[in-house]
C-alpha cells in the first residue's frame, strides 16, 4: 500500500513536471512572436545608407541652362535653386550677358530650362529667363514660367503681348496672383476675362 502512494507521488510530479514545461514552451513561443522592434531596432532592419541614399537623390533636379554664360548644358544641382545658382553651376555669366532681361531670383524646378540672353540679341531663341514644359496641374498656362509659344496659346495673346508678360516678370518677379497680368500693356478686363480661368501662377 505504502509502495503504490509513492507511485502516485511519482507520477502527480511526473505531471506537475511535463504541464509546467509545456508551458513554458507556449509562452516563450508566443513571447518569440509578438517581439515588437523599437525605432532604434526597426532602422536596423532596413539598410542605413540606402535610405540615405534615396533621400539624397530626391532632393536634386535636373536643370538645362544656355545662351551667355560659360559652361552650357544641363546640370545637377541639389535642394531648393533659384537661378542665380544655376548661372554659377553653369561657370557663370560671360561679359556679353545681359542680366536686365533675366530675373536672377527666380525659384527653378526639375526640368526648367534658363536662357541667358546677350546684350543686343534682339531674338533670342529662348524669349525668356524660364521655360518649362510641363503643363500645370490644373491643365492651365504658369504664366510665370510659361514661354512665348505657351502664352500665345492663350486667347487673345499675340506674340506682341506674350513678350510683354515676359518682359514685365523679368523685370517685376513672379507674378503674385494672376489678376497682377492686367498691369501688362494690351490686357484689360475684357481680355483678362477671356483667360483667367486658363492661367495660374502656381
Amino acid at each position: 500500500m505504502e509502495l503504490n502512494s509513492k507511485h502516485k507521488k511519482v507520477i502527480i510530479l511526473l505531471i506537475v513536471i511535463i504541464t509546467a514545461a509545456i508551458s513554458y514552451n507556449s509562452y516563450r513561443s508566443k513571447s518569440e512572436e509578438r517581439v515588437v522592434l523599437s525605432p532604434a531596432e526597426a532602422e536596423k532592419e532596413v539598410d542605413p545608407p540606402l535610405i540615405e541614399e534615396v533621400m539624397k537623390e530626391s532632393n536634386y533636379i535636373f536643370v538645362h541652362i544656355e545662351g551667355a554664360v560659360n559652361k552650357p548644358g544641363v546640370y545637377k544641382l541639389e535642394g531648393k535653386v533659384r537661378i542665380y545658382e544655376a548661372v554659377e553651376a553653369a561657370g557663370g555669366l560671360t561679359e556679353e550677358a545681359d542680366t536686365t532681361r533675366i530675373n536672377m531670383a527666380v525659384m527653378l524646378e526639375d526640368e526648367d530650362f534658363v536662357y541667358v540672353p546677350a546684350k543686343g540679341e534682339e531674338n533670342p531663341p529662348i524669349e525668356i529667363s524660364i521655360t518649362s514644359e510641363k503643363p500645370s496641374q490644373e491643365g492651365k498656362i504658369n504664366i510665370n514660367t510659361a514661354d512665348s509659344k505657351g502664352l500665345i496659346s492663350l486667347n487673345g495673346i499675340g506674340e506682341a503681348i506674350a513678350n510683354r508678360i515676359i518682359e514685365y516678370r523679368n523685370v517685376n518677379g513672379p507674378f503674385k496672383s494672376i489678376e497682377e497680368i492686367k498691369n501688362v500693356s494690351g490686357i484689360g478686363e475684357s481680355k483678362f476675362n477671356a483667360i483667367k480661368d486658363k492661367i495660374t501662377v502656381k
